[in-house]
C-alpha cells in the first residue's frame, strides 16, 4: 500500500495534471474553431481531442481513488479488526464445529 501511495501521489497525480493542463489550450482551441481534417469531406478532430482531455481528468479521478484507498489500508490497525462469517468461519459460542 505505501508502494502504491507513494507512487499515486509523486508521479500519477502531477502526470495527469500536467497532462490536462497542457492539453487543456489545445482542445479549447480545437472546439473554439471546430477543428476538421483536411481530407475531402473532412472528419471533425475536436470531440477526439475532446476525448484525450476526459482521459486524462478521469486519470486524475481515479488515482484519487486508488490514495483514499491505499491511505485507509495503512490507517487500519496491523492486526485489523474484520471479521469473516461465512461456512468455515467460527461461530459465535465459540465452538469451531457445530453438529446439528
Amino acid at each position: 500500500a505505501w508502494i502504491d501511495l507513494t507512487g499515486s501521489v509523486l508521479f500519477l497525480v502531477p502526470f495527469a495534471v500536467l497532462m490536462f493542463w497542457i492539453s487543456w489550450g489545445w482542445v479549447v482551441r480545437s472546439w473554439t474553431i471546430l477543428e476538421t481534417s483536411a481530407d475531402p469531406g473532412g472528419l471533425p478532430r475536436y470531440p477526439i481531442k475532446a476525448v484525450v482531455l476526459v482521459s486524462f481528468l478521469l486519470l486524475l479521478l481515479q488515482a484519487l481513488s486508488q490514495i483514499v484507498k491505499n491511505a485507509a489500508i495503512l490507517a487500519e490497525p496491523v492486526g485489523g479488526s474484520a471479521r469473516v462469517d461465512g461456512p468455515g468461519s467460527p461461530s459465535e459460542s465459540g465452538s469451531p464445529t457445530e453438529t446439528v
